[in-house]
């Protein structure tokens, strides 16, 4: 038996919208894409041509958020808030800054040796640093590599300074330290890292991770 007339009427309305959504779905398609692809964060070409315009800064001011994992007396330590840094030639500053706003330590370094300040504490003076963190805060910070690093700069073994590719995941290596730059800032010109991971295998604390976020920058 024939369909009547209003089911064909229905068949062929909806035949239509067929075609009519499948024609937005093509076209829709590019601009779906393209957004899927910008989800990857890869750098154009001009962006990484930024490297060729990177100059390892000798004085440098920025501050952003810290996140350091290790291990102590068998049990996981995390601590969490934002620092401050400042280094102009061999002279470095580095405040360490609770969650809550509050200055925790004051880490300063110079070629006649370096110093600790915390909260309610005398000064700890000593000529290396690594020990004098390592002594007091139960962990150390590579601040004499971080001056190269924060800027996506490593010291070769020849020790002549190279720049890390501009890219996204660049992995390096420097003084034992196994580097990550996840995030570049390219907004900047020349781009400067945004994320920054280090991992480091220590036999005192076991596997050390620091997770670095760059929010300010300034060169001096």
């Amino acid at each position: 038996m024939a369909n009547p007339p209003f089911i064909k009427a229905q068949t062929r309305e909806k035949s239509i919208y067929s075609r009519i959504f499948l024609k937005i779905l093509i076209g829709a398609m590019p601009i779906f894409l393209s957004a899927c692809s910008s989800l990857g964060s890869k750098p154009t070409q001009a962006q990484i041509q930024t490297n060729a315009a990177r100059v390892h800064a000798d004085a440098l001011q920025l501050s952003g958020r810290i996140t350091v994992r290790y291990m102590q007396n068998e049990k996981e330590q995390i601590i969490t808030g934002g620092f401050e840094w400042q280094h102009d030639g061999e002279n470095v500053r580095v405040n360490l800054i609770s969650p809550l706003g509050q200055t925790l330590a004051r880490i300063e370094k110079n070629p006649q040796g370096a110093s600790l300040q915390r909260a309610d504490q005398p000064v700890q003076i000593a000529s290396e640093l690594d020990g004098l963190l390592q002594t007091n805060l139960g962990w150390s910070l590579p601040v004499t590599g971080m001056r190269d690093w924060l800027q996506g700069f490593v010291t070769a073994a020849n020790g002549a300074t190279q720049a890390v590719p501009a890219q996204n995941n660049a992995l390096a290596e420097a003084d034992g330290w196994q580097l990550r730059y996840v995030v570049w800032n390219y907004d900047d010109t020349p781009a400067h890292p945004k994320r920054i991971d280090l991992r480091r295998d220590t036999a005192e604390l076991g596997e050390i991770n620091i997770k670095i976020l760059i929010d300010q920058w300034k060169a001096l």
